[in-house]
């Protein structure tokens, strides 16, 4: 850790706005001519097929470099605000700085996107990054490395490999921000251990994403749309649709309908593997008091699991917990109200409507406690970087992706510029009467 105290150390005044745009012009190009590597390393880390890898990873990076070269002029430009009759005459203006040394710690499911989008909101912003990466996705973060620790990066960007140990280690250190992606335990943890130096702390952990399904909604595409979602990365990702919530008059259609599409969009050869055998063992083992609903396949040895749809109930081991495998749990429900008192409690990362009723999607997104979502799709509300994304209490603190990720990693000064030409006496001591009158007057 000595290496990252000299680093932090190193510090003055942020990134120049020129050498932003080299920075980001750079990582580019280097993510352009390295996408072959980067796609071999994600398919021996997750084996994630060249056409996922770059829709959900590559892809997802390169349009977010896109939209800050973009914008980076008018974000980082001094705000104007408008002032009140108390700033009489004065200019009131904020301005966007960089926050210092920042701490990034990347997960392993994404292990390319998620460890980078942050990295470049932070470095548009002009602060200094120590971006740790996930253990468990190896190939990929050599291929990160190898990238991040050349010139001209290695002079605003230190990255970290290691195990949880050195994760912990870093969490001793006071940065001016904390970034984490992961599980909500170990998002506590980070929480608490920032807590001490007073540092802000962006969390984006996950939850029991639900997939509510109303006797309205066109069930073909709901079937369409939900498997395509849950598919992705084989359900190890944050936002998947984690059980299927649905009117009990349409149930038994839904399920066959699943079924169809799981047939025409599951390919063996190209769907991802689990991460490690841990994770593999613990997707399984959820399978336990669940009525299985259609055949599936298994390779233990490959940490292999084809997509298994389940007749599951709230109080089913799948339910206890995020499941982030290919795991689909089927719950109905009777009416509205039902739905609200089992999700009251809840706060997902995100939550996904399937209907045609205006007044029950206004009563779900009204109702329900989520970060963010679809109706009637699922997944696609985190391609648009000009939407916030983030969660809520258990699901995280913080937004990012485009703007917000700028916004996230800048502290705005805000300052107001007084005139000297002029000196309105009513402010100064001693109070009089007319003076209070006239102060009243304005401030009310």
């Amino acid at each position: 850790m000595n290496e990252i105290m000299t680093f932090k150390k190193q510090y003055k005044k942020g990134i120049e706005i020129e050498k932003r745009y080299e920075l980001l012009k750079k990582l580019y190009q280097e993510i352009v001519q390295n996408e072959n590597n980067i796609t071999k390393a994600l398919f021996a880390d997750l084996h994630k097929s060249k056409e996922e890898s770059y829709m959900t990873e590559i892809g997802q990076v390169l349009q977010e470099i896109t939209y800050l070269l973009k914008n980076l002029r008018k974000l980082t430009k001094k705000r104007r605000v408008k002032g009140t009759m108390a700033n009489f005459l004065s200019r009131n203006y904020e301005l966007p700085s960089p926050q210092g040394v920042v701490l990034i710690m990347g997960t392993w499911n994404y292990p390319f996107s998620l460890s980078l989008t942050p990295l470049i909101s932070a470095i548009a912003a002009g602060n200094y990054v120590v971006v740790k990466l996930s253990e468990l996705s190896v190939n990929t973060n050599n291929v990160i490395y190898d990238i991040l620790n050349k010139a001209p990066f290695s002079e605003f960007i230190k990255v970290v490999l290691g195990s949880h140990e050195a994760s912990n280690k870093l969490l001793e250190i006071d940065f001016d921000h904390v970034f984490y992606t992961g599980g909500e335990n170990f998002g506590k943890v980070v929480y608490e251990k920032q807590a001490r130096f007073l540092t802000k702390v962006t969390l984006e952990l996950g939850g029991k994403s639900p997939c509510i399904i109303d006797e309205t909604a066109n069930l073909d595409l709901a079937a369409r749309r939900i498997i395509f979602g849950k598919l992705l990365n084989a359900g190890q990702t944050c936002i998947a649709p984690d059980y299927i919530y649905c009117h009990h008059l349409i149930k038994d259609k839904l399920i066959k309908k699943l079924q169809l599409e799981l047939e025409k969009q599951f390919k063996k050869e190209s769907f991802p593997h689990i991460i490690s055998e841990h994770h593999f063992k613990r997707i399984i083992g959820l399978i336990d008091d669940s009525e299985v609903i259609n055949d599936y396949e298994i390779e233990a040895n490959k940490r292999y699991l084809s997509l298994v749809l389940l007749n599951s109930s709230f109080n089913s081991k799948v339910m206890q917990e995020e499941i982030f495998g290919p795991l689909l749990p089927i719950i109905s429900y009777k009416n509205n109200a039902e739905i609200i008192e089992n999700l009251k409690n809840k706060t997902p990362l995100a939550l996904y409507l399937f209907s045609k009723d205006k007044n029950f999607i206004k009563d779900m997104t009204q109702n329900i406690s989520f970060g963010g979502g679809c109706i009637n799709d699922t997944i696609m509300h985190f391609t648009n970087n000009n939407l916030a994304f983030g969660g809520i209490k258990h699901s995280g603190i913080g937004k990012y992706h485009g703007k917000h990720g700028f916004d996230t990693f800048t502290h705005y000064k805000s300052i107001t510029k007084t005139p000297t030409w002029l000196d309105i006496p009513l402010r100064y001591h001693p109070e009089k009467k007319l003076y209070d009158k006239i102060i009243r007057f304005f401030l009310k």
